[in-house]
């Protein structure tokens, strides 16, 4: 045979046609199938990561919260050199938002002071439901 042979023509044009319409279907078929899967798993590690970092925001109020508390319990009743005979304990639940000399001298020996469901509020606390507790810590 020789190099003008038509049979070594027709080899060469058939290889050198590309890709049929099947194939590019195919090929990008499987493209689309691949780019939804790391569509799915990008979607799915960021709901995750919100969750995880609200999951620890919550995790982190709660620790403060139990420390703040930790630290009242553990220093309630601590009144350094004051002496209590010199105030004697009130008669009457003071106002925990008045600024009055009187009523702070009262409150000194009250460090914690509650309000139970349906008791008048403070004025100081606004948007309190009439069923809610209320606790009211001071510090000195």
């Amino acid at each position: 045979m020789t190099a003008n042979s038509p049979v070594r023509g027709r080899m060469r044009t058939r290889a050198s046609r590309g890709f049929t319409l099947i194939e590019m279907m195919v090929g990008i078929t499987l493209g689309l199938l691949v780019l939804a899967v790391v569509t799915t798993v990008f979607v799915n590690v960021s709901n995750n990561r919100r969750d995880m970092e609200r999951t620890g925001r919550q995790i982190e109020n709660g620790r403060f919260a139990i420390q703040l508390l930790a630290d009242d319990i553990v220093n309630a009743g601590y009144f350094g050199e004051l002496d209590p005979n010199d105030i004697g304990p009130p008669t009457t639940s003071p106002d925990p938002c008045s600024t009055s000399v009187v009523d702070m001298r009262s409150m000194v020996l009250m460090h914690i002071q509650g309000y139970a469901a349906g008791a008048a509020k403070p004025s100081c606390i606004g948007g309190r439901d009439s069923a809610d507790r209320h606790l009211h810590r001071r510090r000195h």
